[in-house]
């Protein structure tokens, strides 16, 4: 086990191809795949309301993320910094989705139209931020740099809502949603493991141990988004 510093990258040379880090792209593809039975299982068992619009489109796009996320891995010695450029951008509007659902659900309208100018002005700021590292900043030795304010967002935004908003509607509108609250404990360990450089084994790095505390975290977001609407139709038809 390595703390503080990164095995050396697992190679598979293929004729004149080199894929690097293989077993993380197995565990973003599995992760992709999850998400999109998890926004498909969505899709089929829920009536469609506001909260569950959000939560298929956050599915679905993080699915997408993934996939070109272990793409990114898997291909970098031929594709560079520029392999990673579609998981990073496709990350911001995936934050935001989540930040869209979990607002969705606030009853004062007043108070859901200045949270939701907020996560706009939010994702704007995120993505010029993004946008002005990717121009000053000389990603190709330094990749790391690009990724730093989609990790910020990640954590900043997922804390925020899942986590603040999840245990107030707990307290304010019902419990169910105590299931966001425990799904972004669960996913707060990824961004250690990931910052502090925890690496098991070569073969299941600081990426892979990640992606197990995410999709962990995203069955429980999955589950809120089942019981909350499910909570919603019993209120309606009341």
């Amino acid at each position: 086990m390595l703390f503080g510093s990164d095995f050396d990258k697992i190679e598979w040379l293929w004729g004149s191809y080199t894929f690097l880090e293989p077993n993380v792209f197995i565990t973003d593809i599995f992760m992709s795949l999850f998400c999109l039975y998890l926004g498909w299982s969505l899709y089929q068992k829920t009536n469609g309301s506001e909260t569950t619009k959000w939560w298929i489109a956050f599915f679905w796009l993080f699915s997408f993320s993934s996939f070109v996320g272990g793409l990114g891995h898997f291909m970098f010695a031929h594709w560079g910094v520029n392999g990673k450029f579609a998981s990073w951008i496709t990350a911001i509007p995936s934050i935001y989705f989540i930040e869209r659902a979990m607002i969705s659900a606030e009853p004062d309208e007043e108070r859901k139209r200045r949270f939701i100018n907020w996560a706009n002005i939010k994702m704007i700021l995120v993505s010029l931020v993004f946008a002005a590292v990717c121009f000053w900043v000389d990603l190709s030795v330094k990749p790391e740099k690009g990724f730093l304010p989609i990790a910020a967002n990640t954590i900043f935004g997922v804390s925020i809502t899942t986590g603040g908003l999840g245990w107030m509607y707990a307290k304010q509108l019902h419990s169910d949603f105590k299931q966001f609250f425990f799904g972004m404990l669960i996913i707060l360990p990824s961004a250690f493991v990931f910052l502090l450089k925890i690496n098991p084994i070569q073969w299941f790095d600081k990426n892979d141990l990640s992606h197990v505390f995410i999709s962990a975290g995203l069955y429980f977001f999955y589950r809120g988004a089942l019981l909350v609407e499910k909570q919603q139709l019993v209120c309606t038809k009341n």
